[in-house]
């Protein structure tokens, strides 16, 4: 049996980097991970409660039209309109949602789209350190924390958060720069069960929002503001030039038959040019 023959061959890959320094999260240690976690849950609770006992879990159109049916045949049997009122006197009256559910973004699509709306606003505020306008009603609660869990999720959906909070806090203060957050691995578990939702890794707090002083005062104390020193010191204004990330993989081609077969690369070398 002859012995199969190994040529070793080297594969280039070439794809486009960005000129800038890469932004690095806030580093933050696994004791005040552990404590933000826990009143970061204590904070969202009441939104849990609210949803486990007022809000029915959606099972789909077929559902929602038959319990549609169901009202309706139970209305005309009281001989009362098909009226919302009506219906919520039948189902019992239902309390209204709690006040921290406007103060907080869960997920990664309204997060988003707080960012982008302050950053939009803050690229245009004046040098007084604040907003400049306050009174919309998206800008009059500007985010001051989000909080992110990476370990289940892929790095497309966080990995521009740093840059993206940057641009909400750029020519603002210090003291009212957005925090960005790292919570421990794990963490979505515990917010899915404080929220009562199926999912849910990154999560947004507003300003003033009731019952959160504890925890930006932990946050601001413990974690600084994303550091991006060429993002304020002007070089976004000037061209740089186009830099080509080239990465280097070394293959093993078998000879002697017509298919290549490759395992897995020994070693990856990584180099930079312009």
């Amino acid at each position: 049996m002859s012995q199969k023959v190994l040529k070793p061959i080297v594969k280039m890959t070439y794809t486009l980097d960005s000129p800038y320094p890469s932004i690095t999260w806030p580093s933050v240690s696994p004791q005040d991970q552990a404590t933000i976690l826990d009143q970061l849950c204590c904070l969202l609770s009441p939104i849990g409660e609210y949803r486990s006992k007022f809000v029915k879990t959606s099972k789909g159109k077929r559902d929602k039209k038959k319990r549609k049916l169901e009202d309706q045949k139970n209305l005309e049997i009281m001989n009362v309109s098909l009226h919302p009122r009506n219906i919520s006197e039948l189902h019992g009256i239902i309390p209204p949602v709690p006040l921290i559910s406007s103060f907080v973004t869960i997920g990664f699509n309204s997060t988003e789209r707080a960012l982008e709306a302050a950053s939009r606003t803050s690229l245009s505020a004046n040098t007084s350190g604040g907003y400049a306008d306050k009174t919309t009603s998206i800008l009059s609660k500007p985010l001051v924390a989000v909080l992110v869990d990476r370990s289940d999720q892929p790095p497309i959906l966080y990995s521009h958060l740093p840059l993206l909070i940057s641009a909400v806090s750029y020519r603002l203060e210090p003291g009212l720069a957005v925090r960005l957050v790292a919570l421990p691995n794990g963490s979505s578990t515990r917010l899915s069960k404080a929220l009562h939702v199926p999912r849910a890794s990154i999560i947004g707090i507003r300003v003033d929002a009731p019952g959160s002083n504890a925890l930006m005062k932990l946050v601001k104390e413990r974690i600084g503001p994303v550091e991006t020193s060429w993002f304020r010191s002007g070089h976004i204004e000037r061209y740089l030039p186009v830099e080509i990330k080239v990465t280097k993989r070394n293959l093993l081609k078998q000879l002697g038959k017509s298919s290549i077969t490759t395992r897995k690369p020994q070693r990856s070398i990584e180099e930079n040019i312009i």
